[in-house]
């Protein structure tokens, strides 16, 4: 499990008792009413467990769409590579035809006999 979302949860559990706190100290010093201190709390428990969902969903996505970058870069390292390798070996073959042609000796004066 990533260390993030394990703090993410810690987070969502201290916000949650610091409105238990908060609720009980509205109810206490200023004398509200426990039925709409309730509520609020409630309210606020409710709107950080959609959050935290909504996060963790985030997450998730975030990671299938990082798997889907790392295969295309890849695919994409091994066709590189794969070009790379057949230009190699066309171009060599190609020069190394040259120079046997280059080089070739020749009975008549129309041969070339440029590199020795």
């Amino acid at each position: 499990m990533d260390l993030r979302f394990i703090n993410l949860r810690y987070v969502m559990i201290l916000q949650i008792l610091l409105y238990v706190t908060i609720s009980i100290i509205i109810v206490t010093w200023y004398e509200a009413s426990q039925v709409l201190t309730i509520i609020f709390l409630l309210g606020l428990c409710a709107l950080e467990f959609s959050l935290h969902t909504v996060l963790s969903f985030q997450q998730e996505e975030s990671k299938k769409e990082a798997q889907v970058l790392s295969s295309l870069i890849l695919r994409s390292e091994f066709h590189r590579k794969e070009v790379s390798e057949k230009i190699h070996k066309d171009l060599g073959g190609n020069l190394l035809a040259l120079k046997l042609y280059i080089n070739m000796p020749s009975s008549s004066k129309v041969g070339l006999n440029l590199i020795n």
